[in-house]
């Protein structure tokens, strides 16, 4: 079940993004994710932890947040190529072509959300075919800076 909770954090980044405003601090992260509803071909609707938030931590670098802070918002296990992102004036919107390891699916993320220096809220959607059939995935995602790394 776990496995699957973060099937569709946004994977958002890369050379051709675009931001202005509010900087990202680095430091130590808590992520949380919660899926709110998921359509996944091959895997029964009760397995899907929906609506049951799943958190991680990690730690952006000073560099990274100076040069490219949408490193910041990388799933965990997910490979993805940014088609479009821009985090500017305390707005993130974002579409990019990925493939979570766990799941083995390529899917199309599309998410928007707000952001400041210490937080970030997004929501997203994942949509692509599994099994022959499509795949859908709605998630929340929040971090907050927490800790030092």
């Amino acid at each position: 079940m776990r496995r699957l909770a973060g099937a569709a954090l946004i994977a958002i980044f890369g050379a051709t993004a675009a931001w202005a405003g509010p900087t990202v601090r680095p430091g130590g992260w808590t992520h949380q994710l919660t899926i709110q509803s998921a359509t996944i071909p091959g895997i029964p609707g009760f397995l899907i932890p929906k609506n049951r938030p799943r958190t991680h931590k990690s730690c952006l670098a000073a560099a990274d947040a100076a040069r490219n802070p949408g490193v910041l918002l990388v799933g965990e296990k997910m490979s993805c190529t940014p088609r479009r992102f821009t985090m500017a004036e305390g707005r993130i919107s974002s579409i990019a072509s990925c493939v979570d390891e766990r799941l083995g699916t390529p899917m199309t993320v599309q998410s928007t959300g707000t952001y400041t220096a210490t937080s970030y809220s997004i929501r997203s959607v994942s949509t692509g075919v599994r099994k022959g059939r499509p795949l859908h995935i709605e998630t929340v995602s929040t971090g907050t800076l927490t800790h030092a790394c």
